[in-house]
C-alpha cells in the first residue's frame, strides 16, 4: 500500500509541476507578444520635398509661393518651414504651399516633415534669389 501512495503521489507532483511549466510558458509567451507589440512602432523617418521653385530660382519679386510634399511609410503628422533664420512654422500634411516674402539678396527656405510617431525627416532647402545680384560688366571702346 505504501507503494500505491508514492505513486500517486508521485504523479500528484508530476502533475503540479507540468501545470507550473505550462503556467510559466504562457506567461513568457505573453511578455514576448507584449514586448512585439510595443516594439512594432515605426522608426521609419519620413522624407520631404520642395518641389516649387527649384533651387537657385531667381526673381524680381518678393513675393513668392513655395510648393512641396512629405512621404512616410505609416503618416504624416505635420510638415513645418521657414525661411532664413525664421520661425519654424506648422503649416501641413502631406502636400503643402507657403507664401513667403523674401528680402533682397539669397533667401533660403526650409522644410521638414514629422511621422505621427514623431520621426523628423532630414531638413530640405532650396534658395531663392530676391532682385539683381549679378554682377554687370562695362563694355568700354576706346577709338585710336
Amino acid at each position: 500500500m505504501e507503494k500505491d501512495a508514492i505513486k500517486k503521489l508521485g504523479a500528484v507532483v508530476l502533475i503540479l509541476i507540468l501545470v507550473l511549466l505550462i503556467v510559466n510558458l504562457l506567461s513568457v509567451n505573453e511578455e514576448v507578444t507584449t514586448q512585439a507589440v510595443q516594439s512594432n512602432k515605426d522608426f521609419v523617418a519620413p522624407s520631404v520635398s520642395i518641389n516649387f521653385p527649384n533651387n537657385y530660382f531667381e526673381t524680381q519679386s518678393p513675393n513668392v509661393n513655395v510648393k512641396g510634399n512629405a512621404q512616410d511609410n505609416v503618416q504624416i503628422k505635420e510638415v513645418r518651414v521657414k525661411l532664413n533664420n525664421g520661425k519654424w512654422e506648422k503649416i501641413a500634411k502631406s502636400i503643402w504651399s507657403k507664401d513667403f516674402i523674401l528680402i533682397h539678396g539669397e533667401n533660403t527656405v526650409y522644410a521638414q516633415a514629422f511621422d505621427v510617431s514623431e520621426n523628423p525627416s532630414p531638413i530640405s532647402s532650396i534658395k531663392i534669389i530676391y532682385g539683381n545680384n549679378k554682377p554687370t560688366k562695362t563694355i568700354r571702346s576706346y577709338q585710336i
